[in-house]
């Protein structure tokens, strides 16, 4: 979905144009919005699906940060006939595509609302799930799906880096 097309930013009105603009390094950080940039095609694309036929898969409302997708439902209704594979090769980019396009609708929704929406979306029920044990460095930065037994669970023991310390008399 996030291929590298002529991005078409005449489908976007300037309003919308400004408030992709406001939260574009919300979702891909340390990156500097154009309005030239190709993610602005998937965006559309997204925001017009589901904005129409992919209505029945959002909440009625956008109260949570987070919404779930089923990747099976969206791989039968989405005009893409590859969002799974790209999901998983390139999830931060498809990631900050769909949320950017939820984070439009929500904005449609409710057009007087200040403070600005920052939904991320949440991906389950991908096909070909993985053993913990076939993990390897090869899926560095790829969406894998697990499978596994949770065998124990202990106290979260947090590991400190660096630590700054002050004597008491020499403030």
């Amino acid at each position: 979905p996030c291929a590298r097309a002529v991005p078409c930013a005449s489908a976007m009105n300037p309003e919308e144009l400004m408030y992709v603009g406001s939260l574009w390094e919300e979702y891909f950080p340390k990156e500097i919005f154009f309005p030239q940039d190709t993610r602005l095609t998937p965006i559309i694309m997204f925001r017009d699906f589901f904005s129409d036929k992919g209505k029945a898969l959002l909440p009625a409302a956008f109260a949570q940060k987070r919404v779930y997708f089923n990747v099976q439902e969206l791989n039968e209704g989405l005009p893409f006939p590859d969002f799974e594979a790209n999901l998983r090769t390139r999830p931060a980019e498809v990631m900050g595509c769909v949320g950017l396009a939820l984070s439009l609708i929500a904005k449609q929704r409710s057009p007087y609302a200040t403070v600005p929406f920052l939904i991320r979306p949440r991906f389950f029920a991908l096909t070909g799930d993985l053993c913990f044990g076939d993990l390897k460095s090869s899926c560095v930065g790829q969406l894998v799906s697990l499978r596994g037994h949770v065998v124990r669970v202990g106290a979260c023991r947090p590991l400190i880096e660096r630590a700054a310390f002050r004597c008491a008399k020499c403030l």
